[in-house]
């Protein structure tokens, strides 16, 4: 039960500090033992209101004028939610979802104060709450009510015309979060209603109100041509479409994973995933085949860490404690030859998951499935140690997420020391998850949003900042940042995998660009690598003489190469004749310049030519040398 704030005035002309005379009078709070079965063990002497218990008793207030007693506990209710700050209004609603939905559909009889304060609190719902959205007659109503309200005439000032329809906007977008029970040209046509409505108010001889005005209407462009915006109860949108939530991931989507991606062991166990090929030629079927397996491979090495924060772990106990190793799927071979029973469950049930030390645990699939459930559930003892539980402070405009007040839903036995740590130190990889309510569960198709741990400021503040219960982290530098995505105040949970995010999300980044590109050396064909392309490993430039080559060749070879590099600055520069002649005499005098053999200049040639390049050789053959003079001379170039 909840208190409102001291000095607000009781049903019966009370203060909050006391308990008046009368039954409901000078109350401080809402009894919700009355609102949900209509009886208080406690009776008069109760120091919280009862409302919300129904029924059409009336009470006086002032001289003749009389208000419905249901009508007056929706009223106090909105008073109470309008002092609650955003985390807290969610658990309060959820309690409450009868009275909320009442505050609606009695919302004709609210006074204009009151309907003001059911608007601005609709606002402040966190967008990870997952309270059901207020009907919608009674919600289409409403705002027109509030709009008519906060700019009845031309007496009214700029600024509160200003105010009202940015409100106004702010609720739109929060209304497009929930999940709607309706159709969605129900939920259109609301919408539509109310921002036109809206719009109307403005004043657009002012460049203020004609620069919002344009914001309006491109809201109501993505409403009425992106309807997959609106979100449907028991869906999930993903692009431009509304598919079921129920859809097997792909070790591809990372970028828009789920718990349920990252809880799959067949993504990252070195037993489930492919083997890269070797031997003397031909060994993969196709370019497609050896990038498949290489990306593969990359995206397993990558979130493994986060997979095995929220795996089942090993309970043996050594000479050092508990071995605490996280329990992985067992490959064949060695089922087949120690067949391997859970030592868990007490059943003899056939073992998939065992630690890495033979004698260790090892545990059926049930066993898997329900300590994964331990660890994604909320605060305990059985909860994952790498999941923490916080609040958003705020979202800045270049992608930084500023979160507080986190806790580890399992605290470690010992203080952490935060400036030797490796929890959430920069740059950490790690998930952040909206919840729908302070400290959740996660379940399969909570959505993870990728980002890296960076310094609030110098790095000597952040021991104390951590102390202080934040982290700020970058949501732009691993997948495409969604600026409303996370409100202020939304209740989430970081999963922090512990991975270094300069080694290998960049080149992850770079696997994925050259998928849809081909492979250096003509597709791969110069790497000998597949079977039914054999050739004999030799440069194409072998036939010629040095003196060819550092003569009318090279002109050829650095023309080619200007035409068919693959750097984004080449590709700019030639784009203009002008400009391209210019470049190719430029590396021409370059080429000159540098003391560079044969060999050398193949490799200058091929580094400016893709935008991932290998130099390779014995040592003393002029590797440092060659990437040394090239990258001054294109410097001093420049």
């Amino acid at each position: 039960m909840y208190r409102n704030r001291g000095g607000q005035k009781g049903r019966g002309g009370g203060r909050s500090g006391g308990r008046g005379n009368g039954r409901n009078q000078g109350r401080g709070g809402i009894c919700y033992a009355w609102r949900d079965t209509g009886r208080c063990g406690r009776g008069n002497n109760c120091t919280f209101s009862h409302v919300g218990s129904g029924g059409s008793q009336s009470v006086q207030q002032g001289s003749s004028r009389k208000i419905s007693k249901s009508s007056d506990d929706t009223s106090q209710y909105i008073r109470h939610l309008s002092f609650l700050p955003p985390n807290k209004i969610h658990s309060d609603l959820a309690r409450s979802s009868s009275l909320w939905r009442r505050c609606w559909t009695e919302q004709q009889h609210l006074d204009q104060r009151t309907r003001c304060m059911l608007i601005e609190i609709l606002t402040k719902i966190p967008g990870s709450s997952s309270v059901d959205p207020p009907p919608v007659r009674q919600l289409k109503d409403a705002l027109c009510l509030y709009v008519n309200d906060q700019a009845p005439n031309d007496s009214i000032s700029n600024d509160q015309v200003l105010t009202a329809t940015k409100t106004v906007l702010n609720a739109v977008t929060r209304l497009l979060q929930f999940e709607w029970e309706v159709s969605i040209e129900e939920v259109k046509d609301t919408l539509s209603t109310v921002i036109l409505k809206a719009d109307g108010k403005l004043r657009k001889a002012q460049k203020e109100h004609r620069d919002f005005s344009s914001r309006l209407m491109e809201t109501l462009d993505d409403i009425m041509d992106k309807p997959w915006r609106i979100r449907l109860r028991g869906t999930t949108v993903v692009s431009e479409s509304i598919v079921e939530a129920s859809s097997e991931p792909a070790y591809g989507d990372w970028q828009s994973a789920t718990i349920k991606w990252l809880s799959n062991p067949k993504f990252f166990s070195p037993a489930c995933c492919p083997v890269m090929k070797v031997g003397s030629a031909g060994v993969y079927d196709s370019a497609d085949d050896y990038m498949e397996r290489v990306h593969r491979l990359w995206i397993a090495m990558t979130f493994s860490d986060g997979f095995a924060s929220i795996a089942p772990k090993c309970c043996s106990r050594g000479q050092s404690g508990s071995c605490n190793n996280a329990l992985w799927p067992i490959a064949d071979e060695r089922q087949n030859a120690q067949n391997l029973n859970c030592r868990r469950c007490g059943k003899h049930n056939r073992a998939t998951f065992a630690c890495r030390i033979s004698s260790h645990d090892a545990l059926c699939d049930g066993c898997v499935s329900r300590s994964i459930n331990h660890h994604l559930g909320p605060k305990g003892q059985r909860a994952a140690t790498h999941i923490y539980d916080a609040m958003v402070k705020s979202v800045s405009a270049d992608g930084i997420l500023y979160v507080s007040n986190f806790e580890s839903r399992n605290p470690p036995p010992n203080t952490i020391h935060w400036r030797t740590t490796q929890r959430l130190s920069p740059p950490n990889l790690v998930g952040v998850v909206k919840l729908r309510a302070e400290g959740a569960a996660l379940v399969d198709k909570d959505s993870i949003k990728w980002g890296e741990v960076v310094y609030h400021g110098h790095n000597r503040d952040e021991e104390r900042k951590r102390q202080n219960g934040q982290v700020a982290i970058n949501l732009s530098s691993i997948t495409e940042f969604e600026p409303d995505y996370f409100d202020e105040g939304a209740c989430v949970a970081i999963i922090d995998c512990m991975t270094f995010v300069p080694e290998w999300i960049p080149v992850l980044h770079a696997l994925e660009s050259q998928k849809n590109t081909r492979l250096p050396f003509d597709n791969g064909k110069y790497l000998n690598l597949w079977k039914d392309k054999p050739v004999e490993l030799k440069s194409a430039l072998d036939d010629l003489s040095a003196d060819a080559i550092f003569a009318a060749d090279r002109h050829r070879l650095i023309e080619n190469m200007v035409n068919e590099s693959l750097l984004e600055p080449i590709r700019e520069v030639r784009r203009d004749e002008t400009l391209r002649a210019q470049l190719v005499v430029q590396l021409e005098k370059l080429v000159v310049q540098t003391t560079l053999d044969k060999m050398q200049l193949v490799s200058f040639i091929d580094a400016l030519h893709n935008p991932v390049h290998l130099t390779q050789g014995p040592p003393g053959t002029g590797e440092l040398h060659s990437v040394n003079s090239s990258i001054f001379n294109i410097y001093r170039m420049v």
